[in-house]
């Protein structure tokens, strides 16, 4: 728990600094649930579109959608649809642009104010002792590494935002497709686990041999005199080569961990899918097309491709 406190803490303060840099992310903030309602509303357009006719399901919130919408005629739903539709892609988008364009301008700024420290306090020694290697690190992989979180934690709130809108729609539709839906998660969830885990260990490794490369490609060009006169080119040349190649196939591995994680779960849902289908065979739901479409399009907002 104390790691969990610790982890949380240190996020907070990151936050903290890229508001207080970029107060432009209030914005953004704002825009990110204002975007997520606007497509759930559209996507609840998407019943009466298929079927007007408000006896074909007792669903008392389906039944409110209806007379919202019973003096529209189709052509008015679709004109009305797609503009929602334009208008919640422009804010998706202007809201992204923010918090993307703000997290690559954070890494400058932290890349700058970190080579401003060192040339106007770190004495000398200090800067010989821990290496050319380490702040030339400092300014650019981690920095590069905060920027990165920023734009990471923003898409998690967009994300989360339309996981619990959509739980809520998905709920009111159907409590039967939700847990469905739930069951689906818990099983993504124990399944992703490991492979969570080791991403954490390879992210922890990545920084370490970043660093380590970072240092012996600087240290030894500036060693370079000593390297050629004890004819240690190629040993040196090896050395880093081997480097490079723990790095890169540490990526490598996490990248396809990634992939594994995103894909896994979609033969879990279409496994759960077809038990539901087996359970509600026979269903009146089932016959009811417009219930299926609308059904299928709130869930695959909730799917992460």
């Amino acid at each position: 728990m104390d790691k969990v406190a610790r982890d949380l803490n240190y996020i907070f303060r990151l936050m903290s600094l890229g508001f207080q840099l970029k107060p432009r992310l209030y914005l953004s903030l704002f825009l990110i649930p204002l975007g997520s309602a606007l497509e759930l509303f559209a996507l609840s357009m998407i019943y009466p579109l298929f079927n007007m006719n408000t006896e074909t399901h007792s669903n008392p919130i389906l039944k409110l959608i209806f007379s919202f919408f019973s003096e529209f005629s189709k052509p008015d739903i679709i004109g009305l649809f797609l503009l929602i539709v334009l208008v919640r892609v422009l804010i998706g988008t202007f809201a992204q642009v923010i918090y993307l364009k703000s997290g690559k301008e954070l890494h400058g700024i932290i890349s700058a104010r970190l080579f401003e420290n060192i040339i106007k306090i770190i004495d000398y020694p200090t800067i010989q002792k821990e290496g050319i290697g380490t702040y030339a690190n400092l300014a650019g992989e981690e920095s590069f590494r905060f920027s990165n979180i920023i734009i990471n934690i923003f898409s998690l709130i967009n994300s989360l935002f339309l996981c619990i809108l959509f739980s809520i729609a998905i709920f009111i539709f159907s409590p039967l497709l939700l847990g469905a839906f739930a069951l689906f998660g818990l099983i993504s969830f124990l399944l992703s686990l490991k492979p969570l885990k080791r991403i954490k260990q390879n992210g922890i490794i990545q920084v370490s041999q970043s660093r380590f490369a970072n240092n012996y490609f600087i240290d030894n060009i500036n060693n370079i005199k000593s390297i050629r006169c004890f004819s240690a080119e190629d040993y040196t040349a090896s050395n880093y080569r081997k480097a490079l190649k723990a790095y890169t196939d540490n990526l490598g591995e996490t990248d396809a961990l990634h992939l594994l994680i995103r894909n896994v779960p979609l033969i879990v849902l279409i496994s759960v899918l077809l038990v539901l289908l087996t359970i509600l065979r026979g269903s009146n739901s089932l016959t009811d097309t417009a219930y299926v479409i609308t059904a299928v399009a709130y869930v695959s907002r909730l799917l992460p491709v």
